[in-house]
């Protein structure tokens, strides 16, 4: 949802953006708890903004913005933040106007120099965003939490692809305990959590992440497929898409691409909350194998099957087998 935040007439708007380098042998997960931190913090202070993440450096540049005490009262605990260093002031002004006023902080990552006129990289009306929430069913028992979650996954899968929204649910037997993330366009996504804020079927929905996509390559599941699911007993799912990620690289073939198919994406979220995979999965996988073997040969540096699939899934699922087959075992 919009963040409506306006500095009073007494208030100076105010714009502060900084760069430093982030320490630690996992930084998205630094970033992850800064983020959902900030979320939670930021809009009593009326600060909006946006933080600028390179994976490759562990770079990153942050833009703070509202009233002008507030800003520096937090750019003061930010710059004595020992998970960082090199802390360095890149621009502090009065603003007619917030740039990021839909933002109570975005990450975004970036590959190349992160010290550009941030102005370049406001977000457009078309913008691509990635939230993630965690709430709790209200369902009486396991099983009525089980048949929320199917009701909600049957509305997903039907709804959400003709809104180019993909996503994941998460469920946790043990607590009743839910993780989504959708992503695809801002203002569908938006409309999207803010119905899901006023569902009764569950209570305590906390936005933790909200992620502005800069580019479509950053998008991780499919906006045809509705919604993917898995089930975990882990309670601390902070940072899922980063480790989505990883594991999608770790898992495929090296001339696949970046883009997913939908039965590696499920082997990758498996791997990433470290639950065996499914039955369904392991059809899935087969399945998508024999559709390879049938069509017709892909054009030259086009790795993608017919189905959306990718060549190289048999080889990523060599090192998984025993995994999907003790799945598949009665």
């Amino acid at each position: 949802p919009r963040i409506a935040m306006t500095a009073s007439p007494k208030e100076q708007l105010y714009r502060l953006r900084y760069s430093s380098v982030l320490h630690g042998d996992d930084p998205e997960a630094t970033l992850s708890v800064i983020v959902a931190t900030a979320l939670r913090k930021n809009p009593a202070l009326s600060i909006t903004g946006i933080l600028y993440f390179c994976r490759e450096t562990g770079g990153l540049v942050q833009v703070l913005e509202g009233p002008k005490a507030n800003v520096l009262a937090l750019f003061a605990k930010i710059s004595n933040d020992s998970r960082h260093s090199q802390c360095r002031v890149l621009e502090q002004i009065v603003a007619s106007s917030r740039l990021f006023a839909d933002f109570g902080m975005a990450l975004a990552h970036l590959d190349r120099d992160l010290e550009q006129d941030v102005e370049s990289r406001a977000p457009s009306a078309e913008h691509l965003v990635r939230v993630q929430y965690a709430s709790v069913l209200t369902a009486g028992d396991l099983r009525e939490g089980r048949k929320v979650v199917e009701e909600i996954l049957r509305v997903a899968v039907r709804n959400n692809p003709s809104r180019r929204i993909g996503g994941l649910l998460c469920f946790n037997p043990n607590t009743l305990g839910i993780v989504q993330v959708l992503e695809g366009p801002a203002p569908a996504v938006r409309e999207l959590f803010t119905t899901i804020m006023a569902d009764t079927r569950h209570v305590g929905c906390t936005l933790v992440s909200e992620e502005l996509l800069l580019d479509r390559g950053e998008l991780l599941f499919g906006e045809s497929w509705g919604m993917m699911q898995s089930e975990t007993q882990e309670t601390n799912l902070l940072g899922l898409a980063p480790r989505i990620r990883k594991s999608f690289l770790a898992l495929r073939a090296p001339e696949d691409g970046d883009v997913a198919g939908p039965s590696l994406l499920q082997l990758a979220i498996d791997d990433a909350l470290q639950v065996a995979p499914t039955l369904a999965t392991s059809e899935m996988l087969m399945l998508e194998q024999e559709m390879n073997a049938l069509a017709a040969p892909t054009p030259a540096g086009s790795h993608m099957d017919s189905m959306g699939g990718m060549q190289g899934t048999k080889r990523a699922l060599d090192g998984h087998a025993p995994r999907v087959q003790a799945a598949a075992a009665p």
